[in-house]
């Protein structure tokens, strides 16, 4: 039995939240329902690490939070209930960074601006993609519908970036563990060695002699090296960041690392055709749409295709035509699919397949992301640990020769 928790209006219009026991979402969202409340928002009660990892957000406002927000106001639309008090009610019930925020839309609101005029002034929140959704429900009456669609993008975007991060964690730590083993060789181990060989008056082995070296050299300027990291740790983020060629470079690696770079370009490629795929279905025209999805991921790469993509769509070249060109980039299938939808006026439908498979390809991936790189670990602490007898535990056996 599973823990949901959950966010419901009653029948006065206000918001209520609580916890609720049931083998499955749709159980519990079922259970609410038959307390007479209609469901708002209902996630799973997360443990300590899912928490910690929802709150890795450098902006403060993650892909959780604007899920949460989206699906709420969505209710509230539907339920009739006038937009900027839907919004104060949200914000009542929201971190600090969201609370002044919506307090700056609702002012907007308030000066007869326009939702999306007043959301494309909050950047922070409302990225350009958000924007021409918001603002194409507005035009077409189904603002509750495109805030819906929005949130379930969101949700995706959350979940699957959750499971990359948490796929993570144990390589980092297999990692650190090594990095702090390394350490305690080098500054307490091999100070003594060092001193056994000197006082024996014997010449270590070469392998030895550079551990030697290596652990003096950490023990008389280990601030040095910290310096020296610093600079380069930042050096390198700001050219990865803020430079072409940085971004462009970092870009390629993602791309073509082995283990992690098929999982990035089915992430991305995820992004991509759902994103596309909302912006279609909202009535943003196609050019428009393929300049906006390009900017979801932060993928040089991905990103200059479809540069290429929307140039060539305004003279008159279809999108599956310009993608065959870049076949090491966007696998057949892609292609394929969007020549389908080309074909039968069903471009947005495609794309949401598309990005289904993608995000089951992605899931899978990130499961089975731990027992492939199993192996590349245990190559590595394999030599690590041939270097180690070589280098310290070989000259210790040979040192009952001296005496």
């Amino acid at each position: 039995m599973r823990v949901f928790k959950y966010q419901a209006l009653d029948s006065n219009g206000l918001v209520v939240e609580g916890l609720v026991r049931a083998p499955s979402k749709y159980e519990a969202e079922e259970k609410i329902k038959s307390r007479k409340l209609e469901v708002m928002n209902v996630k799973t009660s997360h443990n300590f690490m899912s928490k910690f990892l929802k709150n890795i957000s450098f902006s403060g406002i993650s892909a959780w939070d604007k899920s949460t927000v989206y699906r709420e106001l969505a209710t509230m639309i539907k339920a009739g209930i006038p937009l900027v008090r839907a919004l104060q009610s949200i914000s009542k019930t929201s971190n600090n960074n969201i609370q002044k925020l919506f307090a700056k839309v609702i002012a907007d609101l308030n000066q007869g601006k326009s939702f999306s005029a007043a959301c494309q002034i909050q950047k922070k929140f409302f990225s350009e993609v958000d924007v021409h959704i918001i603002e194409s429900g507005e035009a077409t009456g189904s603002f509750d519908r495109v805030l819906l669609k929005l949130a379930d993008e969101k949700e995706k975007e959350y979940s699957l970036r959750q499971k990359v991060k948490g796929a993570m964690i144990y390589p980092i730590i297999v990692f650190v563990v090594i990095i702090g083993v390394v350490i305690i060789m080098i500054t307490k181990i091999m100070p003594v060695l060092s001193e056994i060989f000197t006082t024996a008056g014997k010449k270590p082995p070469m392998a030895t002699q550079v551990l030697i070296g290596l652990s003096e050299f950490f023990i008389n300027y280990w601030w040095l090296i910290i310096i020296l990291l610093a600079v380069f740790t930042t050096v390198l983020t700001l050219w990865t960041r803020y430079t072409l060629i940085g971004k462009y470079i970092l870009s390629l690696v993602k791309f073509k690392a082995p283990v992690f770079g098929k999982l990035h370009q089915s992430v991305s490629l995820a992004e991509i055709t759902s994103t596309l795929s909302i912006l279609l279905s909202s009535g943003v025209d196609i050019i428009s749409a393929v300049k906006l999805a390009s900017g979801v991921t932060t993928n040089q790469i991905y990103r200059r295709c479809f540069k290429n993509i929307a140039d060539n769509l305004e003279k008159g070249i279809p999108i599956s035509a310009t993608m065959e060109a870049y076949e090491r980039v966007f696998p057949p299938i892609v292609g394929n699919m969007i020549s389908v939808g080309e074909e039968s006026g069903t471009m947005d439908q495609m794309l949401l397949t598309l990005a289904h498979y993608y995000e089951e390809d992605a899931d899978t991936k990130v499961k089975t992301l731990s027992s492939s790189l199993e192996p590349l670990i245990i190559v590595f602490l394999g030599f690590g640990v041939a270097f180690i007898v070589f280098a310290v535990m070989m000259p210790i056996y040979n040192l009952t020769d001296i005496y």
